[in-house]
């Protein structure tokens, strides 16, 4: 699988990189965002930023874009803004709001790619290294009758996968991370069933394990989803409007056609209690 071998290559080579800084502290949240947006852009656009390669993660790009979080809320209420932005030449976007720089810069490269790729989509896709997620945008699909998508469609979708692909996973990767270095119990199990996975197929230490072994592991499977159950996903309004009825919100009416913005951010108790004092935490049920 494209898509497989993909990955596997950009986690050697995030592991290479933590390799070079022996006893250094690193940045692993900004070890992760740059491996997650290098993985995304390769599934988006068979080409990447090569970010892991920046000295201690910092790639300008990933720099930017966690410096422009909080302007994110302002262009969510204020599109005009981002209108602007997106004309204006880098040189003067930096002086205005240098934090902006990084999400303009995804979001010109998103719109270039769209434009090569409709500009000649047969050519664009067969040269592509190896499948992109635009062999499936811009492929019709007969049975629902869908039409070649528009380049502010196709554009918006690349930008929603960049943002979804790289900050939240990141995120969750650097959760996991935390706590099963802060457990010596949870490292060393996990540790002992890939090392007896890895026995059980004759492999040596430092062989890869493929993906249809690791998914079947169950306490790699726990670890995973307590990682996704302890991380949070971006805490940002989402914009709703309330329709086709009337309809209740935090106890009030609301009236149809309203405009709203409720922000989800779902915590358990527990998050900020030390892991190890919840004995069922990464358990090795899977179901």
């Amino acid at each position: 699988m494209h898509y497989s071998s993909t990955l596997l290559r950009q986690v050697d080579h995030l592991i290479d990189e933590l390799k070079t800084y022996d006893n250094e502290p690193v940045n692993m949240h900004m070890a992760y965002r740059s491996a997650t947006l290098d993985i995304i852009m390769e599934y988006l656009f068979a080409r990447c930023y090569d970010a892991i390669s920046a000295r201690h993660f910092r790639n300008s790009t990933i720099v930017s874009l966690q410096e422009s979080l909080s302007t994110l809320f302002v262009l969510k209420h204020f599109p005009l803004v981002f209108t602007i932005l997106k004309i204006l030449p880098d040189w003067l976007v930096n002086k205005l709001d240098s934090s902006a720089k990084g999400f303009i810069r995804i979001v010109h490269t998103c719109e270039t790619h769209a434009n090569e790729v409709l500009s000649n989509p047969e050519e664009k896709l067969h040269n592509a290294s190896h499948e992109i997620v635009y062999h499936h945008l811009v492929t019709p699909d007969p049975a629902k009758r869908s039409e070649m998508p528009s380049k502010v469609r196709l554009s918006n979708e690349a930008s929603s996968l960049l943002n979804a692909g790289s900050d939240t996973v990141g995120g969750t990767c650097t959760t996991g991370t935390f706590y099963v270095l802060n457990d010596e119990r949870i490292l060393q199990r996990l540790r002992t069933e890939l090392d007896e996975a890895r026995k059980e197929r004759g492999m040596g230490v430092k062989e890869t394990l493929g993906f249809e072994v690791l998914e079947k592991l169950p306490y790699l499977t726990a670890v995973i989803k307590e990682s996704l159950r302890l991380a949070h996903g971006v805490v940002t309004p989402l914009p709703r409007v309330v329709g086709p009825e009337d309809s209740i919100v935090g106890g009030y009416k609301v009236p149809k056609g309203v405009s709203n913005h409720p922000c989800y951010l779902s915590c358990a108790h527990h998050f900020f209690s030390p892991i190890e004092r919840r004995s069922n935490l990464f358990s090795i049920h899977t179901q």
